[in-house]
């Protein structure tokens, strides 16, 4: 349980846990921490995780080597999240459900938290003392006898433990959030949702269509060289080099457009003159005419669809053979193997 108080009295009504319960470095976050924090703290300790777990998902979106991204995350680690001492471990274990109950909310901000908190988990695993690990296999009932002359498969299974049991646990927070005392504390709520609103990416579901800024389709070519993110600026690459997106690409890099203010008129104008490099305009207005007005909400239900958010394109299926979606690392490795 986690109470806010003020700086004066923060300390003096609820002790702070003995430094021996903080003596080891590896968790798996089963118990709530009952402490009294200041608010200052509570936003702080959290923003200083939601650091860490950034990093985490810039190199790893980023792709490379795999030992920059580790050197990186040590960075990182050393810097917001360090584990020298009890004092240390505990913000730990306080920034851990804090962000658990930010991120607990919706399905797309369950997966990133887990996605992020798993690898941190295996990246402090990898890097454990033998004590650190003998006393977590201990505490977590993970008995195992060593059987000689057999080896075992690559994968971790205690970070596999690990991931299903973070799973399972933001499911229960999600549940009790509701009637916890958290969910309707004037103070907490705000900085809770700015948490999983503003560090994951901007959220263009909700915002509204640009209305005063249009673009032209004789813009979009300039604009993206210098005005739009790698995601976009991949799917983009992979339509003036294909003269055709799939599906999927096309809804992604279409709504966007739509976002960034290019009207209905110019949006047919920029994909017909991209798509007929390779068909004919008859063929362009049977196929794809359609989706692109009902986009703009011209067709079918007439619903107006505003851009996908990062979060959306990000936990989205991945993009098979041929397809290009705005997850930047991945439109490298298709387009390299179709370019062989």
């Amino acid at each position: 349980m986690l109470n806010v108080g003020n700086k004066s009295n923060a300390r003096q009504q609820v002790q702070r846990r003995s430094a021996a319960h903080y003596r080891y470095a590896l968790s798996m976050y089963q118990d709530a921490p009952v402490v009294e924090v200041t608010l200052e703290e509570f936003e702080s300790y959290s923003i200083d995780r939601l650091h860490v777990l950034k990093t985490v998902e810039m190199h790893r979106v980023r792709g490379g080597n795999p030992r920059e991204t580790e050197v990186k995350v040590d960075k990182a680690l050393n810097m917001y999240l360090p584990m020298r001492t009890s004092e240390d471990r505990e913000k730990d274990q306080l920034s851990h459900f804090i962000l658990r109950m930010a991120f607990c909310h919706t399905e797309e901000l369950r997966r990133w938290f887990l996605a992020h908190e798993s690898y941190l988990f295996k990246h402090r695993l990898d890097r454990a003392t033998r004590e650190d690990k003998m006393h977590f296999m201990r505490t977590n009932g993970l008995i195992y006898e060593q059987v000689p002359g057999i080896s075992t498969p690559s994968s971790n299974p205690r970070s596999i433990i690990s991931c299903v049991h973070l799973s399972k646990q933001l499911a229960v927070a999600f549940r009790k959030f509701g009637g916890s005392a958290a969910s309707r504390d004037d103070r907490l709520m705000p900085v809770l949702k700015n948490l999983a609103k503003h560090h994951i990416g901007p959220d263009y579901s909700t915002a509204p269509v640009a209305s005063g800024n249009a673009i032209t389709a004789a813009m979009v070519d300039g604009l993206s060289k210098t005005s739009m993110p790698l995601c976009m600026k991949s799917l983009h690459l992979a339509l003036t080099t294909q003269s055709h997106l799939k599906h999927g690409g096309r809804m992604q890099y279409g709504l966007f457009l739509k976002g960034m203010g290019l009207q209905l008129d110019d949006a047919i104008e920029f994909w017909r003159k991209e798509f007929c490099k390779k068909i004919n305009v008859d063929d362009f207005n049977k196929k794809y005419a359609y989706n692109i007005r009902h986009n703009y909400g011209k067709e079918g239900k007439r619903k107006d669809y505003t851009p996908l958010n990062c979060m959306k394109i990000i936990t989205s299926d991945p993009p098979k053979q041929g397809e290009y979606h705005g997850t930047y690392e991945l439109q490298l490795v298709f387009m390299y193997r179709e370019s062989r």
